[in-house]
């Protein structure tokens, strides 16, 4: 939908309409262009969305928890509604129900704790087994990590030998400092 521009087309004082309904007078005129009022404010609207958005954005500590309440308080009204039939004050009912609520979660989160905490225990044990079943698929003997342990394994295991790099000779024979470098 491109809004087209209107031709200023009005008989101006002095002036005659043409053949093709233009205006015209002693002296040529060009005809007025006017762009219409919609494209000024489609750009005031997007700029007052992209405003909204942004502030949104950077208050969505506040907004996030009021949003969440405004949902809980329509998801809890049926209930609250019910114990005010039952002639429970609505305050006292709302109340009752967001601590079973609260305590329901609670007692929740502390039965499984134990569990939890095992499944923690065996993750790393499970990553590995994860790791060696994607080797083993992608036909890969070593990943990048295992030759990086094993070279330091390697490495300390013989590190005393290249403690002392005057004595290291990988010949057997001269120390290094002994030996004639050819250019």
């Amino acid at each position: 939908m491109n809004p087209k521009p209107q031709v200023d087309s009005e008989n101006h004082a002095g002036e005659s309409l043409g053949s093709l309904g233009t205006a015209t007078s002693d002296a040529t005129q060009q005809p007025t262009v006017r762009m219409p009022d919609d494209v000024h404010s489609l750009s005031l609207v997007l700029l007052t969305v992209l405003a909204v958005i942004f502030a949104l954005y950077w208050a969505r500590a506040f907004f996030i928890p009021l949003m969440f309440g405004v949902m809980m308080s329509y998801a809890l009204s049926p209930l609250v509604n019910l114990m005010q039939q039952w002639r429970i004050p609505r305050a006292i009912g709302a109340a009752v129900l967001l601590i079973g609520i609260v305590g329901g979660v609670s007692s929740l989160a502390y039965s499984l704790s134990d569990e939890a905490a095992a499944a923690i225990e065996t993750l790393p044990e499970a990553a590995q087994k994860f790791r060696q079943t994607l080797s083993k698929e992608r036909g890969t003997s070593e990943s990048a990590i295992e030759k990086v342990q094993k070279a330091t394994t390697e490495a300390g295991a013989g590190g005393e030998r290249y403690a002392n790099p005057a004595s290291y000779s990988p010949e057997g024979g001269d120390s290094c400092a002994n030996r004639k470098i050819k250019i």
